[in-house]
């Protein structure tokens, strides 16, 4: 039940930003990652230290238009800060998580203060992840029907995998074709055949 509130929660927020014309997918900085090994349909991929924003949500609560209010100067500096993709969305014990990934040129600067105090700005650490890319627009059965093909291919090749599956969205909703959707999960990479 709190997967299909996520991501309709998403979809209904993605939409409202691409008719504001916040959103182009042409011209949008992607979050950096080296792809180590693939195997079959999913890679294997490094992830360096990234800056995020971030947002706990426990209800329907528009997480995306909350990150979106910060990055578009809901700050205490009034500072624009350009979109990035992918959207990371997952589920955790206490509610829904939604992270922007920000901008390259932010790693080291100075942020200022968001204006909503639910916001967290914060560095994640680098990691090893397995991903499976997927077309389509996502609703919860899609989601987990693509995170059980990834979870049987990792069992297939007894690699060890963690428990924080996420999604990556990476194209507004307005795109039709060739959508670009993707599962990661943190890996032990000392179990790569």
């Amino acid at each position: 039940m709190k997967q299909k509130l996520l991501l309709g929660t998403i979809f209904i927020s993605l939409s409202a930003l691409a008719f504001q014309g916040w959103i182009s997918s042409s011209n949008v900085e992607e979050q950096p990652y080296q792809i180590l090994r693939r195997y079959g349909e999913i890679e294997i991929r490094y992830y360096p230290v990234a800056r995020m924003i971030s947002y706990r949500s426990t209800s329907r609560n528009n997480g995306f238009g909350v990150l979106a209010g910060y990055i578009f100067g809901g700050n205490e500096d009034e500072m624009k800060i350009e979109m990035t993709a992918p959207v990371h969305m997952s589920n955790t014990d206490t509610g829904a998580v939604m992270s922007f990934v920000l901008p390259q040129e932010h790693l080291e600067s100075d942020l200022p203060k968001p204006n909503n105090q639910e916001v967290i700005i914060h560095y994640t650490k680098s990691k090893n992840v397995a991903a499976i890319q997927f077309s389509g627009y996502v609703n919860a059965q899609i989601f987990e029907e693509k995170k059980s093909e990834l979870i049987h291919q990792l069992d297939s090749l007894s690699i060890e995998y963690g428990s924080d599956f996420t999604l990556l969205g990476y194209d507004p909703p307005y795109k039709v074709n060739d959508r670009r959707n993707e599962i990661i999960v943190s890996i032990d990479k000392q179990t790569l055949p």
